[in-house]
C-alpha cells in the first residue's frame, strides 16, 4: 500500500494549453494571409479587366507555404479578360436571379467555357476562369488523412476569408493531374471530385450509362432535363503524295549547289497532326439516343466542325539547318586559316618534304612571281574540251570558264591530297564570285564598269528609298561580300564546315593577292572609300580596291611618261628622280642593284600591267570658288586634270642633285621673293586675287584624304587617347592630325607664289575670313587672349603686337590690292599668336601635290588588308558576314509570301531589330545572334506550315498556290487563306458549313484517306493486336458511330442540370459532370453543390 502511496503521489499531470496556436492552425492562417486582403485580396468581388493581356493568356502568383516539415507551393490561377460591360451585365443579371450563386458556380453553367482550348486542365474539366492550388513539392498527398486534413485546411481558410474562388488541392502523382477541391459561398458549397482510370467501364462508354451515374452521384431525383455537350475529336496524320509538304532533299551529291541564294524548304512536314472536332451542342437528354444498342451521334451530321493544326515542334527546315551550322562554327575556337590549310596534305608539299624541307613551295612561289600569267583562256578551253571528249570523265557539274588566275593555283598551289571543296565545285565558286574571270581583256573591264554602276545605282536607291535594312552593318546586295557570305554559309552547311570554310576563304585570300599584284580591279563592288556602314570585310575589300585603282592610276601615269619623248620626257624623269615610288623603284632601277622586298613586284608586272587598258582615274572633284561662292574644306573637293605631271607621290629618302635643287626651292620665303616664281599644280584659276601681289588665286591640285576603314579609326583614336594631356602629348596630336592640311598648305604655295596665309584661309575656311574692317570688341578679346596666353607661358611679348602684324599686312599690300584687304580680315581664332594654323602654314614648302609624301601608301595599305586577311580563322570569318547571312535569310523569307502575313512580318522585324544591334564581329554580340536566328527560324516555319496546310486543305479542282508561278492568272482563295491564317494564330478554328462546306469537304476528304491506312494496318497487324489486346482495353465504339471515319482519338461529354439539394426543400443549384474517354484513359470529374443553409 505505501508503494502505491507513493507511486500515485510522484504522478505528473500534463495540462494542454489550448490557447496556443497549433501548427495545423498557423498552416491555415498563412493560407488565409496569402488569399486575404493583405496577399492576394481574393475575397474582392469586384473583377478588374486586364486590357493589357490577350483573352487567351493566364495570369499566375504563386508562394511557398510549410507544414510538419513538408513544403507546399499555392498558386493563383486567372484567365485574363478583356473589359466587356455587356458581359459583365448578363453576369450580374445572372447573379440575382441565382439568389447570389458565386461567380465560380454561375461559370459551370456557362457555355462559353466548353471544350476551350489552349486551357488549364482544371478550366477545361470544370469551365472555371479562376481558382486557387496547393500541392506539396517534395511528398505525395495520397493517403486518405492527408486528403483530408488539407481539405479541411482549405474550406477554414475560404470560409474565414469569405472567399468565393474555387480552392483545390492535388492528389497522387502529378502526372495524374488528381484534383479535389471546395467552393463555399453565400450559402453553398461545392464539391469538386474526380475519377481517373487507365480503362473505361462498361456502362460509361455512353451517354445513357453516364446520364446514370450522374444521377447516382447527385443522390435525388432529376427534376429537369440533362443538358449533354458533346466533342468528339478524330486525328488525321498521315498524308496522300499528292497531299504531303513538299521537302528539301538533303543530300546535294551529283547535284549543282545553289549559291545565290539562302536555302529555304521543309527537310520533313511542318504539321504534324490535324485535328478535327465533331461538337454537338446544348442537346437534350430527351432528344438524344446514345446506349448500348443504338446511336444517333454521327460525326458526319454534327452541326459544328472545327480544326486544329498541330504543328511539329522543332521541325527541320533548311534555311535553320544553314543558320545553326554558321551560329556552330562561329562560337568555335580554331587557328587561322592560314594554319589550317597548312596542316592540310598537299601532294606538292609532300613531294618538297622527301626532297628536303619547304623546297617544293619556295620553287612554286618563285615560278608564281617569275611566271608571265598574263589573261588568256585558251588553256582553260582546251583542256575542258579534252575533259568532254574522254569517256572516262563523267562531270557532275556544267562546265563553266574557270578564273583566269585559278587554273595556275589550283595546280601549283593548292592541289590537296584529300581537299575539303572539289576543284570542280572550287571552280564554280571562283566563277560565281569573279564573273570577269576567264573574259576577254576589253569584256572584263567592260563587266567591271557595269557591276561598278549597278553597285552604285543600288546603293544610292537603298539611301533614297531608306530600305530596312540600313541599320544591319552588312552589304549591299550582289556584292562581292555579299556573295561571298552565301558561298561560306553553303559549303559550311553542305560540305566538310571548318575545313571547308577554311580552303574558300584561302583561296579567295590567293585570288585578292593576285588581282593586287597584277592591278586587276575586284568586282561587284562600288568604286568608292570604305563605306563604315558596312561589315568590316566589306571595307578592307572596298580599300583594296582603292590601293588596286591607285596603282593602276599610277602604271598609266608611268605609261604615259614612256610613250612621250623629247624634253617632256626627261623632264617627266627628272621630276621622278626625287620620288620614292614603289613603282618608280620596280620600273627604273636595275634588279640586281636594289634587291627585292617582300611588299615589292618582279618585272613581270611591268609586261602584265602593260596589257591592260587604261581605266578612268579617280576625278576630283569640281571645285568652282569665287568670291561670292567658297566651299569650306576644300582639301576634299579637287578638280579634275588630264595631265599627267598632276600625279603625287611618296618623297624619296635619298636625294639626287636635282631632287636637292627642288628642296632648296622648298625652303619658306618671304611673299615678295615668291612673286616671280611658276605656279605648280594648278588646277583652275578664281575671280579672287592674291593679297600681297594681286595674281589671281588659283586652286591647286591636293592629294586626295586617304580612305580609312573602321579598325583603322578605332587604332587613331587610341592612339590618340594615349598620348594623354600633356603638353608633348598634345603637340604630336595636333602633328598627327594636321597631315592633309600640311599637304594642302603646300600645294597651294606651290600654286600661289607669293601668298600669305590669309590667300589660304579665304579659299581652304571661307568662314574663317569676315567680312569688313576689325571692330574694336575683337581688337580687345584679342588682347584679352594674348595676355592670357603670355601669362600661362610667362612671356613677355610688347601689347601692341596684333597692331604691329597689321602693319606689317599693310606693308605687303600694294595699292591694287589694298582694297582687298578693306573688304575683309581673319577671324580671331586665326589671329592668335602661335596658333596650329600659323604654325603648319610656317612649316609648310613649296611643294606641289606631285612630288608630296604620299598620304595613302597604297602598297602598305594593300599588304595590311592581305596579312589580316590571312590570318583570319574561318570561325572570325563566319562572324563578320553573319550580319549578312541573317540578311539575305530575311530577304529569302521575303521573297517566299513573307511579307502576305503578319506574324511572320513581324517576327521578321524583330530579327532585323537583333541583326542591327550586331556592329561589330564578336562573340559578346552572340545573344542577339541566337535571338535572329530564332525569329528567322519561327518565321521561315510559320510560313512552310502555311504552304503545308494550303496543300492539305486545296482540293484537286482549285490550283495550288505553289504553282502559281506557272500560272500568271492564278487568284488565291481568300476564304480558305483566311481559314488557314486563323489557323496558325488560333488555337482552334470553326469551318464554315460543317462537313458540307468547302473546307469541310476537303477535310472529310482527308479523314476518309486516314481511315483507308488505318483499316491497312489493322489487317496487317490484326493477329499481333489480337495477342496484345487485354480486358481493360477501350471497348470498340459502334459501327454506326464512326461510318465513314475513323475511331475518335477521344470523346468528352459535359452534363448540366439543376437539383435540390441534399434535401427537396432545399435550394436548386446547379450541378455539372465532364467526361472525357480515349484509348488508354478514363476521367470523369464533377462539381456538386448543395445548399448549405436549408439542409
Amino acid at each position: 500500500m505505501a508503494d502505491i502511496e507513493e507511486e500515485d503521489g510522484s504522478e505528473v499531470f500534463e495540462i494542454d494549453d489550448f490557447t496556443v496556436a497549433s501548427e495545423w492552425e498557423r498552416f491555415i492562417k498563412r493560407i488565409e494571409e496569402v488569399i486575404g486582403p493583405n496577399g492576394w485580396n481574393l475575397d474582392s468581388k469586384d473583377d478588374v479587366a486586364d486590357t493589357k493581356r490577350p483573352a487567351t493568356e493566364w495570369i499566375s502568383n504563386s508562394q511557398q507555404l510549410k507544414f510538419h516539415g513538408v513544403d507546399f507551393v499555392i498558386v493563383h490561377h486567372k484567365k485574363a479578360m478583356a473589359k466587356d460591360n455587356n458581359q459583365k451585365n448578363l453576369v450580374k443579371h445572372q447573379q440575382k436571379e441565382n439568389e447570389e450563386l458565386p461567380k465560380a458556380i454561375l461559370e459551370s453553367v456557362e457555355f462559353e467555357m466548353d471544350f476551350c482550348p489552349r486551357s488549364y486542365p482544371l478550366s477545361r474539366w470544370y469551365g472555371l476562369k479562376e481558382f486557387v492550388i496547393l500541392s506539396s513539392l517534395n511528398d505525395t498527398t495520397d493517403t486518405e488523412s492527408k486528403i483530408n486534413v488539407l481539405l479541411s485546411s482549405i474550406s477554414i481558410a475560404l470560409s474565414n476569408c469569405k472567399c468565393q474562388i474555387p480552392m483545390f488541392i492535388q492528389v497522387g502523382n502529378i502526372d495524374r493531374r488528381l484534383y479535389f477541391g471546395a467552393c463555399l459561398g453565400n450559402g453553398y458549397r461545392t464539391s469538386y471530385e474526380m475519377i481517373h482510370l487507365k480503362y473505361t467501364p462498361h456502362q460509361c462508354n455512353h451517354v445513357q450509362g453516364m446520364i446514370n451515374v450522374f444521377q447516382e452521384k447527385l443522390g435525388v431525383p432529376l427534376s429537369s432535363n440533362v443538358t449533354i455537350s458533346i466533342r468528339f475529336a478524330f486525328s488525321i496524320r498521315d498524308w496522300s503524295e499528292d497531299k504531303s509538304c513538299d521537302l528539301v532533299d538533303e543530300n546535294v551529291d551529283g547535284d549543282e549547289p545553289i549559291f545565290d541564294r539562302m536555302p529555304f524548304g521543309a527537310l520533313e512536314d511542318p504539321v504534324r497532326e490535324l485535328q478535327v472536332a465533331a461538337i454537338w451542342p446544348c442537346v437534350s437528354s430527351e432528344m438524344l439516343v446514345d446506349d448500348e444498342t443504338s446511336t444517333q451521334l454521327d460525326a458526319l451530321h454534327a452541326p459544328v466542325w472545327k480544326l486544329k493544326a498541330r504543328g511539329r515542334e522543332f521541325a527541320r527546315t533548311a534555311l535553320s539547318k544553314s543558320l545553326k551550322s554558321a551560329l556552330t562554327l562561329s562560337q568555335q575556337r580554331c587557328n587561322s586559316t592560314k594554319q589550317i590549310i597548312r596542316s592540310l596534305s598537299f601532294t606538292d608539299c609532300q613531294q618538297g618534304r622527301n626532297q628536303g624541307g619547304l623546297s617544293g613551295n619556295v620553287t612554286h612561289a618563285l615560278d608564281r612571281l617569275t611566271t608571265n600569267n598574263t589573261l588568256n583562256t585558251s588553256n582553260l578551253v582546251q583542256q575542258q574540251q579534252q575533259q568532254s571528249a574522254s569517256p572516262t570523265s563523267t562531270p557532275t557539274h556544267p562546265t563553266f570558264n574557270k578564273p583566269h588566275s585559278t587554273n595556275k593555283r589550283l595546280i601549283a598551289k593548292t592541289n590537296f591530297i584529300d581537299a575539303p571543296l572539289s576543284s570542280e565545285l572550287l571552280d564554280l565558286l571562283l566563277v560565281y564570285l569573279f564573273p570577269d574571270a576567264g573574259l576577254a581583256k576589253e569584256e572584263a573591264i567592260e563587266l567591271q564598269e557595269r557591276l561598278d554602276a549597278e553597285q552604285r545605282s543600288l546603293e544610292q536607291e537603298n539611301i533614297c528609298n531608306k530600305d530596312q535594312f540600313r541599320h544591319i552593318k552588312s552589304a549591299p546586295a550582289n556584292s562581292l561580300t555579299y556573295k561571298l557570305a552565301l558561298c561560306v554559309a553553303c559549303v559550311n552547311d553542305e560540305f566538310e564546315g571548318l575545313q571547308a570554310v577554311a580552303h574558300l576563304w584561302h583561296e579567295f585570300v590567293l585570288e585578292m593577292r593576285y588581282r593586287f599584284e597584277n592591278n586587276i580591279k575586284i568586282p561587284c563592288l562600288a568604286q568608292c572609300p570604305p563605306h563604315l556602314n558596312y561589315t568590316l570585310i566589306h571595307q578592307k575589300l572596298q580599300m583594296l580596291n582603292c590601293c588596286i585603282d591607285k596603282s593602276q592610276q599610277r602604271e598609266q601615269h608611268i605609261q604615259g611618261d614612256g610613250e612621250g619623248g623629247g624634253g617632256a620626257s626627261r623632264e617627266s624623269e627628272t621630276s621622278f628622280a626625287s620620288c620614292h615610288s614603289v613603282s618608280y623603284k620596280e620600273f627604273h632601277q636595275p634588279k640586281q642593284e636594289t634587291p627585292p622586298k617582300s611588299n615589292t613586284k618582279d618585272s613581270s608586272w611591268n609586261s602584265l600591267l602593260s596589257n591592260l587598258e587604261p581605266t578612268a582615274s579617280i576625278s576630283n572633284k569640281d571645285d568652282a570658288v569665287s568670291s561670292d561662292d567658297v566651299i569650306e574644306n576644300t582639301s576634299q573637293n579637287f578638280v579634275t586634270d588630264d595631265e599627267s605631271e598632276d600625279e603625287f607621290f611618296e618623297a624619296q629618302e635619298e636625294m639626287t642633285s636635282e631632287s636637292m635643287e627642288v628642296e632648296e626651292d622648298a625652303t619658306p620665303q618671304t611673299p615678295k621673293s615668291e612673286e616671280n616664281k611658276t605656279p605648280e599644280g594648278v588646277s583652275k584659276e578664281t575671280d579672287m586675287k592674291l593679297l600681297c601681289c594681286g595674281k589671281p588665286l588659283c586652286i591647286p591640285i591636293t592629294q586626295e584624304a586617304p580612305p580609312l576603314t573602321e579598325d583603322m579609326l578605332l587604332e587613331q583614336q587610341d592612339i590618340l587617347t594615349q598620348l594623354g594631356t600633356s603638353e608633348e602629348g598634345t603637340r604630336m596630336r595636333i602633328q598627327m592630325q594636321c597631315a592633309s592640311l600640311l599637304s594642302d598648305m603646300e600645294s597651294f604655295k606651290a600654286a600661289n607664289p607669293g601668298c600669305i596665309l590669309a590667300d589660304f584661309v579665304r579659299w581652304y575656311s571661307p568662314n574663317d575670313w569676315l567680312p569688313g574692317p576689325q571692330t574694336e570688341d575683337e581688337r580687345t578679346e584679342l588682347n584679352k587672349v594674348i595676355k592670357s596666353k603670355q601669362k600661362s607661358e610667362n612671356q613677355e611679348t610688347s601689347e601692341g603686337w596684333e597692331f604691329e602684324l597689321d602693319d606689317e599686312m599693310d606693308n605687303l599690300l600694294t595699292s591694287e590690292t589694298q582694297s582687298w584687304a578693306q573688304e575683309g580680315r581673319l577671324s580671331l581664332r586665326m589671329r592668335v599668336p602661335g596658333n596650329t594654323w600659323q604654325e603648319v602654314w610656317n612649316q609648310a614648302k613649296i611643294v606641289p601635290a606631285r612630288r608630296q609624301k604620299r598620304l595613302f601608301d597604297d602598297t602598305k595599305e594593300a599588304e595590311k588588308i592581305l596579312h589580316f586577311f590571312d590570318n583570319l580563322s574561318p570561325s572570325e570569318v563566319m562572324l563578320h558576314l553573319m550580319p549578312i547571312i541573317l540578311q539575305a535569310s530575311i530577304e529569302r523569307i521575303q521573297e517566299e509570301e513573307g511579307d502576305s502575313n503578319d506574324q511572320v512580318s513581324g517576327l521578321l522585324e524583330d530579327a532585323i531589330k537583333s541583326t542591327s544591334r550586331l556592329q561589330s564581329a564578336s562573340l559578346e554580340n552572340f545573344k542577339d545572334i541566337e535571338n535572329a536566328v530564332k525569329k528567322i527560324y519561327e518565321a521561315e516555319l510559320l510560313l512552310l506550315r502555311m504552304r503545308s496546310l494550303r496543300k492539305k486543305l486545296y482540293n484537286n479542282n482549285t490550283t495550288n498556290p505553289q504553282q502559281h508561278t506557272k500560272n500568271e492568272d492564278w487568284q488565291p482563295d481568300e476564304e480558305l487563306e483566311s481559314f488557314i491564317n486563323q489557323l496558325l494564330s488560333n488555337p482552334e478554328v470553326p469551318i464554315k458549313g460543317g462537313p458540307v462546306g468547302r473546307i469541310g469537304k476537303s477535310v472529310k476528304h482527308l479523314l476518309h484517306h486516314q481511315k483507308g491506312v488505318d483499316l491497312v494496318n489493322s489487317q496487317r497487324n490484326q493477329n499481333q493486336r489480337q495477342q496484345e489486346q487485354t480486358l481493360h482495353r477501350l471497348p470498340p465504339p459502334n459501327s454506326n458511330q464512326i461510318t465513314g471515319l475513323p475511331k475518335p482519338i477521344g470523346r468528352e461529354y459535359i452534363l448540366r442540370t439543376s437539383v435540390a439539394r441534399p434535401s427537396k426543400f432545399s435550394r436548386a443549384s446547379p450541378q455539372r459532370l465532364f467526361v472525357v474517354i480515349m484509348p488508354e484513359e478514363f476521367r470523369m470529374a464533377g462539381s456538386f453543390t448543395q445548399d448549405t443553409t436549408f439542409i
